[in-house]
């Protein structure tokens, strides 16, 4: 059994689990800090050998530091072994230029682990760090209530694929960053001054693609003797101002500029926010287990929060070095009409794959409409559109 983390330019940013080869070369380089520039050079000899053991396969390796000029390869660093799944500390890697990144999700307690596991839904890496002797899997910690909401995280992670896969295409064309702080978006909705609250809420507040808001659950990097860790079950959120924002997957829309705050929050309870305006690709049907599974019923999400929204879909073979060779599907919602409709391209050849997504469920989520509305069984593969 191989545990692979896909990291590459157009590769699916995730962590599965495989019982047969992967389609790509990967290594882990660990406790190698002997100089300024040892972790880049390593990157440089495991690339050039990789493209003469797999010619024409993906690449990535798994880092435990990271220096300048690390970017330039598929390579992520994680956040060493302190056990710091915060949002905060993943921003560090985005101040530097470093796109993939990811925590270490490596506690010695089930509660600060489910925290982790829940933190890293929207990590540009999801990656589970073996230490303490126990394999970090959901059914070997704690209660049933643990491994219940670490399986939670697991499926909202895999649902979230399509969209992040599509994220990481565009970040290699546009050369914009997967995860931001909120101000990378959003100008304090005119706060001039520096130290205002806004603005620095802004620049703590973590987004992902610029539509996806997930809060930050308080997790430990250091256990009491006791085995309680002070408030590692709460969490607050603020929802930048000029957008509204819709707790993921209902009809719930708030509007921006507050910040939440939440107590005790029962260990399944995981917060997450897309912005109004907003499309999310998601895998539909019944959980993945692995990438494998990939493909079939798109659940295209749509937030509307008063205006237009649109969002490209990419689809490529999972392995090669064609990143350009991919299925470019554009959704387009049009708010005055109601109307969601797509158009398909195909470039540079792209001849499909297993993963492929060949047929689509819509919902519609109105400003706190008593329920959301689905169109189903709308054929994927050739354009089309779709009114409610």
């Amino acid at each position: 059994m191989c545990v692979c983390v896909c990291v590459d330019s157009c590769c699916s940013p995730i962590l599965y689990v495989t019982f047969s080869p992967p389609p790509f070369s990967s290594l882990s380089d660990d406790e190698g800090e002997t100089q300024w520039f040892t972790y880049t050079w390593w990157n440089s000899a495991q690339a050039q050998v990789s493209s003469l053991a797999t010619p024409g396969k993906r690449f990535f390796t798994v880092n435990r530091a990271f220096q300048p000029g690390m970017q330039r390869y598929p390579a992520t660093t994680w956040t060493g072994d302190d056990q710091d799944c915060s949002h905060a500390k993943t921003l560090g890697y985005v101040a530097v230029g470093q796109l993939y990144h990811e925590c270490d999700m490596t506690s010695p307690t089930a509660t600060v682990l489910v925290r982790q596991y829940q933190n890293a839904i929207l990590s540009p890496i999801f990656r589970v760090h073996q230490m303490h002797g126990t394999p970090r899997f959901p059914f070997l910690w704690g209660s049933q209530v643990h491994a219940d909401a670490m399986r939670s995280a697991l499926n909202l992670r895999y649902a979230l694929i399509p969209h992040l896969y599509s994220l990481a295409h565009i970040a290699r064309r546009e050369l914009s960053p997967l995860a931001t702080p909120a101000s990378w978006y959003f100008n304090g909705g005119g706060v001039g001054a520096k130290d205002s609250d806004v603005a620095r809420a802004l620049e703590t507040t973590y987004l992902y693609g610029g539509t996806l808001l997930p809060s930050d659950v308080s997790v430990a990097r250091h256990v009491g003797s006791d085995g309680v860790v002070a408030g590692e079950n709460t969490t607050t959120v603020f929802l930048p101002p000029g957008a509204l924002w819709f707790l993921f997957n209902t009809t719930m829309a708030l509007p921006g500029g507050q910040t939440l705050s939440f107590t005790q929050v029962p260990l399944g309870d995981y917060k997450m926010y897309a912005r109004g305006d907003s499309l999310l690709a998601l895998q539909g049907g019944t959980p993945i287990q692995h990438t494998g599974q990939l493909g079939g019923t798109l659940d295209l999400h749509i937030y509307a929060g008063g205006g237009d929204a649109e969002f490209t879909l990419y689809e490529d073979d999972g392995e090669s070095l064609s990143y350009d060779s991919v299925r470019a599907t554009t959704f387009s919602w049009h708010q005055t009409t109601l109307t969601l409709s797509w158009a398909v391209l195909c470039q540079d050849g792209f001849s499909g794959s297993k993963n492929d997504f060949t047929n689509m469920r819509a919902v519609l989520f109105g400003v706190n409409a008593s329920e959301p509305l689905m169109r189903e069984g709308l054929a994927l593969l050739a354009p089309g559109n779709v009114s409610f």
